[in-house]
């Protein structure tokens, strides 16, 4: 009988366990960081980056992020942010001003989306893109 109960118990816990990963948590969290260009020291101003929206817990991999991201007070809502096991992803939003869908950069994190750069891209003649000689960082 005891030994029933043990993994009645057992069983609970792992079940709890599972789920916690499927229920999404309201996330509305802002960080201050800095925009700067690679290679380029005098360029360098203070942001707020604000996400709002709701987070799911993975137990084994990376948080996943839906909701909006707000950056210097510009808006881009229906955000994914589903980091691969690499902990990055392209980060793609809807832009209100075009109406459409538009990719924004590429995100890298941690796995619990407490720490994050953004390569933000950027237009040239018609072509979005990041340079490595000195792109735009988040």
């Amino acid at each position: 009988m005891k030994r029933i109960k043990k993994i009645i118990v057992v069983l609970m816990l792992l079940l709890a366990l599972y789920f916690v990963g499927f229920i999404p948590l309201e996330y509305n969290v802002s960080y201050e960081g800095i925009k700067y260009r690679n290679y380029n020291s005098d360029f360098s101003e203070k942001i707020n980056i604000q996400l709002i929206g709701t987070r799911l817990n993975k137990l084994y991999k990376s948080d996943e992020f839906y909701g909006k991201i707000i950056i210097d007070g510009v808006e881009y809502s229906k955000i994914k942010i589903k980091p691969d096991k690499d902990n990055q992803e392209i980060l793609t939003g809807f832009v209100q001003e075009i109406g459409e869908f538009e990719t924004l950069g590429a995100i890298f994190t941690n796995s619990n989306l407490t720490e994050f750069c953004i390569q933000w891209f950027e237009v040239s003649d018609g072509e979005k893109f990041w340079s490595s000689v000195d792109g735009l960082i988040y």
